[in-house]
């Protein structure tokens, strides 16, 4: 071999060796702004574990600033956010095979993009700083809603409260649902959570998000219960109770008001606010006249429109420390 050739093969090993171990170091300078960590649920039938890192705020406006609104995120800082699932799921409704995949947000102001991509990658960004996914890998794309917290997150989290997966970071969350597949739970059973009212109607994926929210204490179940007792003996202005005590042609003894008010509820349906309300929707379901937040309560809405043409909320504070209440608006 001549020895130029010889030279230049040892530079390059040099330079490569030295390239190595610069990178090296430049992982765990970053990392010690952003440590790594792995968050992980085993329970329901679920085996599912996310490696991250973690980046913090400092006073920084995070989304639509130091995150743009509209662009791939890596979901973290330094190397791409690996998601590896060992059962076959169901997310935000949509199938994703049991398997090992990067994961991948497009934050927007009202919804985010969550995208599992089928492909690792050495790093989160290129050297131009765009993510580094290559979308032709994309294995299942779903769309969440946001929900502003009503207290800062200063290290950025993804946690998985009630088998949902959480994205949580200054004053924003999203919750994709998840579960197993083939352990669907059905819709049907809204009929028999109810007593008195003659339907229930509320979205599986939203259920399964309210249910999963961080200071959420109360089941879906509990709280329609808890609802349905407000609607009854609630006497706040307007509610249903004290416009029947109002009417001289009702009855006003404490049990055959409370009979009176089921027989109104029997007709009507009580429908689950939802954390984005749509207004497009039809039937149309208001959100509360007084503005209670859904991320700190359970909120439901109703009509009863043989007793009155007001609009009605169920109130449940999700922590289970408040009592329920009920009221309404004409």
């Amino acid at each position: 071999m001549k020895p130029w050739l010889k030279w230049t093969l040892g530079i390059l090993a040099v330079l490569a060796v030295a390239l190595f171990f610069l990178f090296r170091w430049f992982q765990g300078y970053t990392k010690s702004f952003s440590p790594e960590e792995t968050a992980t649920y085993t329970q329901d039938g679920m085996d599912v574990a996310v490696f991250y890192n973690r980046p913090y705020k400092k006073d920084r406006v995070i989304f639509g600033e130091l995150v743009p609104y509209g662009e791939t995120w890596r979901t973290g800082a330094n190397e791409a956010t690996t998601f590896d699932t060992k059962t076959d799921l169901l997310v935000a409704g949509e199938p994703l095979p049991a398997g090992h995949y990067t994961l991948w947000t497009v934050p927007g102001p009202e919804s985010w993009q969550v995208i599992w991509n089928g492909k690792d990658y050495s790093w989160g960004v290129s050297w131009g700083a765009k993510a580094s996914r290559k979308p032709e890998f994309d294995i299942q794309t779903v769309e969440v809603p946001v929900q502003k917290l009503s207290e800062t997150v200063e290290q950025f989290t993804i946690s998985f409260p009630n088998g949902n997966m959480a994205l949580s970071w200054d004053q924003t969350q999203v919750i994709v649902p998840m579960q197993v597949k083939g352990q669907e739970k059905p819709t049907t059973h809204m009929e028999n959570i109810t007593q008195f009212f003659g339907q229930l109607t509320a979205e599986e994926a939203e259920i399964r998000a309210q249910e999963g929210l961080p200071n959420n204490q109360v089941s879906f179940a509990d709280a329609v219960k808890r609802a349905e007792q407000a609607v009854l003996h609630s006497t706040k202005p307007e509610s249903p109770r004290d416009l029947v005590a109002s009417i001289e042609e009702l009855p006003s003894e404490e049990e055959e008001v409370v009979k009176t008010i089921r027989e109104f509820m029997a007709e009507a349906t009580l429908y689950l606010v939802p954390r984005e309300p749509d207004r497009e929707a039809r039937p149309r379901i208001f959100p509360p006249e007084n503005g209670e937040s859904v991320a700190d309560n359970w909120v439901f809405y109703f009509k009863l429109p043989t007793l009155s043409d007001h609009l009605y909320w169920a109130v449940v504070d999700r922590s289970g420390a408040k009592d329920p209440y009920c009221y309404g608006f004409n």
